[in-house]
Parts: C-alpha cells; structure tokens; sequence
C-alpha cells in the first residue's frame, strides 16, 4: 500500500493545475511520506520550473525510472505504458529533441548525463544507485518509440494490468458536477466552424479551357457536443475555471487531456469488441481516427489519488469512469497521448455561437456566413 501511495503521490507531482513546463517535478518525490499530504505540503514540495537542455532532459527522465523501478520493485520495463504517465515530461517538451538517436546521445554525453542524475538524487536525499546498463535499456525505450518523428507526443501503450484505485465515492465527483452541466449546455449551443477553398466543377473546367478559375470558399460546421475534441475542450476549459475560482476545494485535482490513437500503420482506432465503437445511446459511432476525452486525477476523501475519465461519447461525463475502465473499450493495440490540459486561443476562436439557425438547423449563420453540416468522413 506504501508504495501505491507513492505511486499515485508521484503521478500526482507531474500534473500541473495549469499547463506549464514540468521537467523537474520529480525531485520531491523521495521525501514523500505515506501519509496523506495536505494542500500546503504539497506547495512545500514543487519544486521550480526549470528550462532544461537535451542532457538535463535525459537526466530527469532516467531519474524518474529509477523510482518508477523502486515502486515498481525493479520490474523491468518491456515498453512505456500508461503505468508510467508523467515519466517522460522532459523528453516530451523538447520538440527538437528526437529519440531515435537516444542511445547514441546518452553514450557521448553519459558523464555530464549521470553527473545530473546524481544531482537530482542529492535533492531527494537519496544516494545515486548508479546502474549503466540499466540505463541504456530505459533509453532505448525511447528510442524505440523515436516519438517526435510524428507531430504527436509520447504515447503511453496500453498495459496488461493498469496500477490505479478504481473506486471513488460520488461525493469525491459531486464538485465536479455544476461545471460539467455548464460545459454540457454550451456544447449544445455551441458549433466549431471549418472554413476551407475548393474547387466547383465549374472552376475545373474553366481552368482546363482557359488555365483560369476560381477557387469558392467553402463553410461548413460541427455542433460542438458531436466533435469529441471541441466538447472535451470546453469541459476542461470549464474544470480548469472551476478549479481557480475554488482552489481550496479542489485541494490536489489535476486536468489532463486524454488522447486514444490508433497504433502506427493504423488509420483509424479499433474498439475492443466489434468494428465501429458503441456510444452512450447505443448507436455505432462512424470510424475515428483519433478519440479525446477530459482525464481528471481526483483526490478522494480517503486521500487516495485516482485518475478518472470524463467521456460523453463513450459514456457519460456526469458519470465518470476510472481510467482502468475507461481503456477497456479500446483495442489493446490503442496508443495514448496523455497532457495537462492547457487553454488554447485558436481553439476558443474557432468555437462560435451561432447568430441564426435556420432550415430546422440545418445551416447556421455566423458573423454573415452561411454554414451547412460538415460531412462526417468515414
């Protein structure tokens, strides 16, 4: 039980209320007692943010699988699956730095690497259980993912056993729910709008007779509550608000944005069961190439930190679901995007309350554009 605590405590470490850089949370976590922390103890323990460089990035990462390894009581890594969120924050917030060179980098750089690392466990009061070799295999971890050779982050597989509490009581939730019910209507209210040029038939051949034409703008638009991404956004959004104007209640809650992608060489994501996921109501969903949801990591009243997921496609956002529950729709094949959730002006710019809708809601005008449906692409 100690060291689940700890486990949890330590997850808890690398998920800021408000989206900011990471890198050096974990250097507190040694000091973690097993013994529920209060708010102000908490405070005591984050470290400062710190700007680091590729090896300090490295050093704070390989420093976080050291205590994952002792939580986890030395079982050795295969792959980084969601048992291990927030291990590799450093790594993740270096879009220059590509892994698929990791080794390499750690070899020619091992002095100043393990140099930091020590540093980090000084901090910690802890003495540095230097261990070469297993270092290069938590290197190759990355390596072997080489994650910023997509436009995505890290993404966490999917494990075979999900270390996390999943029983809450709906007392521990009931904070949660009148900024839910908000989130909820302004997506029923609310569209995201595309704006793109195409071509009419009529353009192409002009442009073939002639090599004119024109290019006709083309507006289309989602409701808001249809699009997983735009709906999740406006709960975090909403949650992150709630969260400012009650920090005292929300005492040690984090907000996360949770992103299910389909494994590489896979266009769209399998469900666990059948070809097309099932949604709350019962109707198969269209194919997705992606599923995003809102993952809150909630501090019960008996001190326990569990993560738990906010999903109206999937089930229903006044209901949450823990996260060991959650992954269980997916195929076991699913790669997951987890970060803290952080507000976006592009994102609110492109969500609009409608100034008209007509034709039983089949357009809708925003600010003199005429919008029609979007097409759902299977």
């Amino acid at each position: 039980m100690r060291k689940l605590f700890i486990l949890l405590f330590t997850l808890l470490l690398s998920a800021p209320l408000v989206a900011q850089n990471t890198d050096a949370i974990w250097r507190a976590v040694a000091r973690a007692q097993a013994q529920k922390a209060t708010f102000a103890d908490m405070r005591e323990t984050l470290p400062p943010t710190a700007k680091q460089d590729n090896i300090s990035a490295y050093a704070t990462y390989l420093h976080n699988m050291y205590i994952w390894h002792e939580i986890y009581e030395n079982q050795d890594e295969k792959t980084l699956s969601l048992n291990y969120l927030g291990v590799a924050e450093s790594i993740s917030h270096r879009p220059d730095l590509r892994t698929k060179n990791a080794l390499e980098f750690y070899r020619k750089n091992q002095a100043k690497i393990q140099e930091q690392i020590a540093a980090l466990f000084l901090t910690d009061r802890k003495n540095y259980p230097k261990n070469t070799a297993q270092e290069e295999k938590w290197i190759t971890l990355l390596q072997a993912q080489d994650f910023h050779s997509t436009r995505y982050k890290l993404l966490y597989t999917y494990p075979e056993v999900l270390f996390f509490p999943q029983k809450y009581a709906q007392a521990d939730v009931s904070f949660l729910i009148p900024a839910i019910r908000t989130a909820g209507a302004m997506a029923e209210q609310k569209v995201i709008l595309f704006e793109r040029t195409q071509a009419t038939l009529e353009d192409l051949d002009s442009r073939l007779a002639s090599g004119g034409g024109r290019n006709k703008p083309e507006y289309t638009y989602r409701w808001v509550k249809d699009e997983c991404e735009y709906s999740s956004y406006l709960l975090g959004a909403q949650l992150l608000q709630t969260a400012q104007n009650h920090p005292q209640q929300w005492n040690q809650t984090r907000v996360y944005k949770i992103t299910a992608r389909p494994a590489q060489g896979e266009f769209y994501l399998r469900p666990a069961q059948g070809e097309r996921f099932t949604l709350a109501d019962g109707t198969p969903a269209a194919k997705w190439q992606y599923h995003t949801a809102i993952l809150v990591m909630l501090n019960t009243q008996q001190g326990e930190f569990i993560p738990i997921v906010l999903d109206n496609f999937l089930g229903s956002a006044q209901e949450p679901v823990a996260l060991a529950q959650w992954v269980t729709f997916f195929d076991k094949t699913t790669q997951f995007e987890v970060v803290p959730f952080a507000r976006n002006e592009k994102v609110e710019q492109a969500i609009q309350t409608p100034d008209e809708v007509t034709q039983n809601g089949q357009l809708v005008r925003v600010n003199k554009h005429t919008y029609k449906p979007a097409p759902i692409e299977e």
